[in-house]
């Protein structure tokens, strides 16, 4: 695939840069393209225009602008059929899939950062209704480790699986301390909800109950949960306090001690503004 990549520097600095057509190498890349035209629907359009730019031999400004887009597809195109090489190249297919060990060790270290704050959040909630918190430590490890390592060598997806954030809040204030009922008798309801799910999802039954809720219901539902989450944590944190009219009210720093309750609250707010701006 040398030639092809080769082919592509080529045509994309006659194009991009003087703005004419080295016909050679468009033959080239055209031949290639059209190997892959079969497979991909968008590959047809550019097809398409590289053999009008062959044709008349003009790159219209708007020509140069897709061609260039097609050209880093075709590059990637061309690297992920080279053969693969060592040992997690050739498990996890890291060309074929575009990638390199080096992406997905950050990925995985990024993603972890992102996530590990389960393994806090999830016992400190659990244990509100009478779980021990250990216990809930250890089995949310363990619960991530194995359904992610399933998720890798099944599937070969780059995705993560923890405990979800929002079931286990429903569990503790809505089921234990809101019904009434015992935590081992709430988990024994997760259970089966477990087994439920699992024999859904071995018939077409999951996918037609998936498939029949709106999207916007579905968006809706995640801003719910997060929106729920999100209130949770403020509570935890102090930035919200009981209030007899409202239901709830922002903290007064000047009512509570600033090095209990204020500090907590001043942190949780900087490492908001911290996030958000990481994000930018």
């Amino acid at each position: 695939m040398n030639d092809i990549k080769e082919a592509i520097s080529k045509l994309e600095k006659s194009i991009l840069e003087d703005g004419k057509v080295d016909r050679a190498e468009a033959q080239i890349l055209l031949a290639f393209a059209k190997s892959l035209a079969a497979d991909n629907a968008e590959m047809a359009e550019f097809l398409k225009i590289l053999e009008d730019v062959l044709e008349d031999g003009v790159v219209t400004p708007d020509e140069s602008i897709r061609i260039g887009a097609y050209l880093k597809w075709l590059t990637r195109e061309a690297e992920s059929s080279e053969p693969e090489t060592g040992f997690f190249g050739r498990f996890f297919k890291l060309k074929r899939n575009r990638t390199t060990v080096k992406t997905e060790v950050v990925a995985g270290i990024t993603t972890f950062m992102t996530m590990a704050y389960i393994l806090a959040v999830n016992p400190n909630i659990l244990s509100a209704a009478g779980i021990p918190r250990g216990g809930v430590f250890m089995a949310t490890a363990i619960a991530a480790v194995v359904g992610t390592l399933l998720m890798a060598f099944m599937s070969n997806y780059p995705f993560v699986l923890a405990p979800g954030m929002g079931l286990n809040a429903f569990l503790t204030y809505g089921v234990v301390l809101g019904m009434g009922y015992s935590w081992q008798f709430a988990l024994l309801a997760v259970f089966v909800e477990g087994l439920v799910f699992l024999a859904l999802s071995l018939t077409p039954v999951r996918e037609g109950i998936f498939n029949a809720i709106p999207f916007c219901l579905k968006k809706a539902v995640a801003a719910g949960i997060g929106l729920f989450i999100c209130l949770i944590a403020m509570k935890t944190a102090g930035i919200v306090v009981a209030n007899q009219a409202t239901l709830i009210s922002l903290v007064k720093f000047r009512e509570v001690s600033f090095h209990t309750h204020g500090i907590c609250a001043v942190l949780a707010l900087v490492g908001t503004v911290f996030t958000g701006l990481m994000l930018v």
